[in-house]
């Protein structure tokens, strides 16, 4: 079981995924690198390889049990309880792309070409800078 540095300057989908899921320190992790790359081989996307793998996680929680001084105990409740909440928030981002970038311009340069090339295309009847009337003489 190997465990490589978390870097989340790095580019790399296993980071995401840690990042992701929160299972970033060294000393104590739950999933190693071999898991979250089979996982991400087996779901294709970060996201939904975040969800697999907190799955699994909350499946090995439920393995170990918790141990204390009377005996067994089932409950592990506050790490348990964080990771059903992350897993419902990672559900709920299921559709949405997380690596998209916001795009303020308009139309993008194909589109504006595909205008252009458009026969049927109707000009629209409103333009920038046409109440700009340069015609009207100044009034002296």
């Amino acid at each position: 079981m190997v465990f490589t540095a978390y870097n989340p300057a790095e580019a790399l989908d296993r980071d995401k995924v840690r990042g992701l899921i929160g299972d970033t320190v060294s000393t104590s992790y739950y999933l190693d690198d071999e898991t979250i790359a089979a996982v991400l081989t087996a779901r294709g996307s970060v996201l939904e390889a975040s969800i697999e793998c907190v799955r699994r996680i909350l499946a090995k929680i439920a393995r170990d049990g918790d141990y204390n001084a009377v005996g067994i105990s089932a409950s592990r409740n506050p790490v348990t309880m964080q990771f059903r909440d992350l897993l419902k928030d990672l559900t709920a981002l299921r559709g949405q792309d997380l690596d998209a970038v916001m795009f303020v311009g308009g139309k993008s340069r194909s589109a504006n070409q595909a205008t252009i090339d458009n026969d049927d295309n109707v000009d629209p009847v409103y333009y920038r800078g046409m109440d700009d009337n340069a015609t009207i003489p100044e009034v002296e």
